[in-house]
């Protein structure tokens, strides 16, 4: 009896092995992305604000409604495309746009090049005062005090910098950038399934990536001499370099 089970089992085992497709394997990342359209569903943008520490924002709050709905194609080979799906920002648009792709490091890093324009960012800039005080009119500021302008031309001219220190701050404002011909270098490949993946990349392409800097006085420098007393106009922010930090999720749909 025993000599027949162990018979029943070997045959088992063997028409098992025949049946089994030859160079039948497990789908690599490359298969997956291959196998459908993806587009981004979720998102974080990091800068640094004028105060030079960082904040991180909502991705999704800076693509324009015409661009969510967009999604990839990864076709053969490293070949892909973006496409615009149903919405487009403009009746000009081409209804898509191709670009290369590889993945490298054992699928933990992806390249997505050639240049296409769905990448945002955001222009942050620093209003005039805007007042917040008990007495509106005529308007009073409570504390105000001069400070000795350090720009070397400012410095010349014996101009004083004026500080409110109390009744004002300076009103930081963001607005969507569209970014220039972008390729993402190694992106950092994270969470990835069947249906989605996030990558992590940086930007760090000028004049996009930089930021007003407020600290240390540099807010209120005085950029030219040609008005005296000088004008709203000649008083700037210096602007940093930056680097904008995303981390993007893709989802199959």
């Amino acid at each position: 009896m025993k000599k027949y089970l162990i018979l029943s089992l070997s045959l088992i085992l063997l028409f098992a092995a025949c049946n089994k497709k030859p160079g039948a394997s497990a789908p690599t990342r490359e298969d997956m992305l291959r196998s459908g359209k993806w587009k981004i569903t979720s998102g974080t943008l990091t800068v640094t604000l004028p105060n030079g520490k960082d904040t991180t924002l909502n991705y999704m709050d800076w693509i324009p409604s015409c661009r969510q709905d967009d999604y990839i194609v990864f076709d053969s080979g490293i070949h892909a495309a973006l496409f615009s799906n149903s919405t487009k920002c403009n009746v000009s648009d081409p209804d898509s746009i191709s670009f290369q792709w590889l993945f490298t490091s054992n699928y933990s890093y992806l390249t997505m090049d050639h240049g296409f324009d769905f990448f945002y960012g955001i222009s942050d800039s620093v209003l005039p005062f805007r007042f917040d005080t008990l007495q509106q009119s005529p308007l009073v500021l409570d504390t105000v005090h001069g400070v000795l302008d350090t720009d070397a031309a400012a410095l010349a001219a014996g101009y004083t910098r004026v500080l409110i220190v109390l009744d004002t701050v300076w009103k930081l404002q963001f607005d969507t950038v569209a970014m220039p011909t972008t390729a993402i270098y190694n992106a950092q490949v994270t969470n990835f399934t069947e249906s989605s993946f996030t990558i992590s990349y940086s930007l760090t392409q000028p004049p996009i990536t930089s930021r007003p800097d407020t600290t240390g006085f540099h807010t209120g420098w005085i950029i030219d001499n040609t008005t005296t007393p000088p004008d709203t106009a000649d008083f700037q922010p210096i602007y940093r370099p930056d680097v904008f930090r995303y981390k993007v999720t893709y989802t199959k749909y």
